[in-house]
């Protein structure tokens, strides 16, 4: 994530679980929607969705880096704060 005065910040999150479940969790609509945010989340590079964040509102994505099962990074609130979350 950048901030506007172009700082970046950086953070890291291990999970403790296989790969297979961390990737379930991250693209199924469902399990999504169960522990993040509701959406249309599709591992393709250009799929555009929105992620319903309650009172935050529908904010706009894009997945920008897919690599099957290992890899799932999508533009996040896009033209509210530039993110990028992989």
């Amino acid at each position: 994530m950048t901030d506007p005065a172009g700082a970046a910040v950086t953070a890291s999150q291990h999970v403790d679980a296989p790969p297979q479940a961390v990737w379930h969790a991250l693209t199924d609509g469902d399990t999504l929607a169960r522990w993040w945010a509701a959406g249309d989340a599709q591992p393709v590079v250009g799929h555009a969705f929105t992620l319903d964040m309650g009172g935050w509102g529908a904010q706009a994505c894009e997945a920008t880096n897919v690599d099957h099962g290992r890899r799932f990074g999508y533009r996040f609130a896009i033209g509210v704060v530039h993110s990028e979350i992989t």
